[in-house]
């Protein structure tokens, strides 16, 4: 940060010191109050001026580096591999609950059978516009208006010569500045994070260049600008996108740059480069894409239905469709950040309407064995190769959503029904192919435990038919697993 917009600020501390002391005097003087919104005013526009110079300044820094500061990296391949889960839903002795199996269908009906994998559709094409030479966009359900772009104006965005040649054209272009401002708002509006932020540019970037290349170049000069810690590359004459982030991705390549991994973020129709040209960070600060999410993004609601049954009751489940989309979206490789992710109002309230009146007037490990009969029951199994093709983690509205469901998506909602029905502490609990979940009870009871931070988690597993609070499954006996730790 520059020595001028340093001293801007401590010179706009000590005026609003200054305001605390004199305002309170001049309350009935409209006249100085008048001369002092005018003081304020000047200070205001010279620190937005000063930041202005020094945002420019490292513009002026990054274009000299984009002309020369490009290396050869060869990508990392994705080695994890998926969790080998059992094709049928685990079970112990006779259960004490009907077994929701996939071919017991009496239970659970879904509003529209064999829901797929959302395609990544939302936002990839502009909706022709009332208005001459506007576009109306839509971002998972929320639609808002761009301006159209001439498209064959800008360069070729092939190698590093044209990244640099776009960047410097986008600084001296007020259409595309503006749409980048409009898009900021867009995002305020919509209350997105990071990541959310970086799917709406990146889906505008397809709306608006027909050219991945382009639209690809696009999206990383906005997310440089904005701080987002994010790498261009090429390879032949394609052009990608490295993103650092949070939390791991699921990514098909990724490259250790000064100590810090990027992944790839491969959009529908690119292939995975063995090897990237990469561009220098930008000069600015910057910060990995935060993937957290405090509270969701304001979404229009499309409602998707679906009916649970359980001790005789059933209930409808509300589920916004444009929020699963949106989380869909997420390629995070981590259960910790699934277990501490949020669960909508819409959806804990279709909960309420069923275990509310069940769990009135029980203990709390009489609870605890209520909902862990009610997820190992009420939701069908079916692991994620045969389902999706490929190893995902869940939010609990997706849980909600999609037909069928495994060990780690049952925990994540288990933990979470924990929390809101109980109040009691709950674990994840990561094995090398199974997750569940271990709870810490106020007073010890018999059964299978875990010793964590000083008290015994007790194991109840989610999806293991008939086991109640302290039941692990047997072939898992004396096997340590990871513990996942959960914030209040």
């Amino acid at each position: 940060m520059n020595r001028n917009f340093r001293h801007g600020r401590r010179a706009f501390a000590f005026i609003m010191i200054l305001m605390g002391l004199v305002l309170p005097g001049l309350a009935q003087r409209p006249d100085t109050l008048s001369v002092y919104d005018s003081i304020f005013r000047s200070f205001k526009n010279t620190t937005v001026s000063d930041f202005r110079q020094f945002r420019s300044r490292n513009d002026s820094i990054f274009l000299g580096f984009l002309r020369q500061n490009w290396k050869e990296y060869t990508l990392e391949k994705d080695t994890s591999r998926p969790m080998v889960k059992p094709a049928v839903q685990p079970r112990i002795g006779t259960p004490s609950i009907p077994d929701r199996s996939a071919e017991d269908t009496a239970f659970h009906q879904e509003s529209s059978p064999g829901l797929p994998l959302l395609p990544d559709t939302a936002g990839t094409e502009v909706l022709p516009g009332l208005d001459a030479g506007k576009a109306l966009f839509e971002f998972f359900g929320d639609i808002n208006t761009l301006p159209l772009i001439p498209e064959d104006r800008y360069v070729k965005v092939e190698d590093d010569k044209g990244v640099a040649d776009f960047y410097e054209a986008y600084l001296a272009d007020t259409a595309l500045m503006s749409l980048s401002e409009k898009l900021k708002e867009i995002a305020k509006e919509l209350n997105l994070n990071d990541f959310g932020y970086f799917r709406l540019v990146e889906k505008a970037g397809r709306a608006v260049f027909s050219d991945l290349n382009r639209s690809l170049a696009f999206t990383w000069i906005n997310l440089v600008r904005s701080g987002l810690d994010t790498r261009l590359g090429y390879s032949g004459k394609r052009i990608f996108l490295l993103v650092s982030c949070e939390y791991p991705l699921r990514s098909p390549g990724s490259a250790e740059l000064s100590g810090k991994k990027y992944y790839l973020w491969r959009l529908p129709g690119q292939d995975s480069p063995g090897e990237l040209s990469i561009c220098d960070p930008w000069p600015g600060k910057s910060a990995p894409v935060g993937m957290t999410l405090r509270d969701f993004p304001r979404l229009p609601k499309r409602v998707v239905t679906k009916e649970l049954a359980f001790d005789g009751r059933t209930v409808t489940l509300n589920v916004n469709r444009f929020l699963v989309d949106f989380l869909n979206s997420y390629e995070v490789a981590s259960l910790t950040f699934y277990f501490n992710a949020p669960v909508s109002g819409g959806l804990l309230s279709g909960f309420d309407k069923i275990l509310q009146p069940l769990l009135s007037g029980l203990n709390e490990v009489e609870k605890v064995n209520l909902l862990l009969a009610f997820v190992q029951g009420s939701f069908l199994y079916k692991n994620d190769l045969e389902q999706f093709g490929r190893e995902k983690y869940m939010f609990p509205d997706e849980t909600a959503y999609y037909p069928y469901t495994d060990c780690e998506d049952r925990a994540v909602l288990f933990a979470k029904l924990i929390r809101h029905y109980t109040g009691l502490d709950v674990v994840g609990l990561d094995y090398p192919d199974h997750v569940s979940t271990a709870v810490r009870f106020t007073a010890p009871l018999k059964g299978d435990f875990i010793a964590y931070k000083g008290g015994k988690y007790y194991l109840c597993d989610p999806t293991y038919i008939g086991a109640r609070a302290g039941m692990g499954m047997e072939e898992l006996r004396g096997v340590r697993p990871g513990v996942i730790p959960i914030s209040k």
